[in-house]
């Protein structure tokens, strides 16, 4: 299993902590408009009714683009239809940031079960991705 831990911009609770359970390679998670997404962002119209998906194939977390508006694995941009593996640590964002330290308004950073021991989770995602963030690491792969 793996958690999203929100840091958009536009998140009105900091951190927020979504699980994802992905157990077959035909699930997937919805993230978009759209009322079949489990993650919802129904208000604004620069999220598409789907604008990706998290699936689960190979035994590996990937994030699918689906929207023409781009989605991020760090600062690169997947395009739509393409899909990227997802390292625990790793931030996908729905929507690029206008510039400068700009949070992106819909962003997720994946934390694997895997590395949450004794529950210290978050801070471990979070610190890998500001590390990844710092040496551009995560533009990377």
């Amino acid at each position: 299993s793996a958690t999203l831990i929100c840091t958009g911009s536009r998140e009105r609770v900091p951190n927020r902590r979504i699980p994802i359970q992905l157990t077959g390679d035909a699930e997937a998670v919805l993230v978009g408009r759209s009322e079949r997404c489990q993650i919802r962002f129904a208000t604004d119209n620069t999220v598409s009714s789907v604008h990706c998906k998290f699936l689960f194939a190979s035994g590996r977390v990937v994030v699918e683009d689906c929207s023409v508006n781009g989605t991020y694995v760090g600062n690169k941009r997947i395009g739509k239809g393409n899909s990227k593996t997802l390292q625990h640590g790793d931030e996908v964002s729905l929507l690029k940031p206008a510039g400068g330290d700009e949070r992106p308004p819909y962003a997720f950073i994946l934390e694997l079960s895997e590395h949450q021991p004794g529950g210290g989770g978050r801070e471990a995602a979070a610190a890998t991705a500001a590390s990844k963030a710092a040496t551009g690491s995560v533009a990377n792969g």
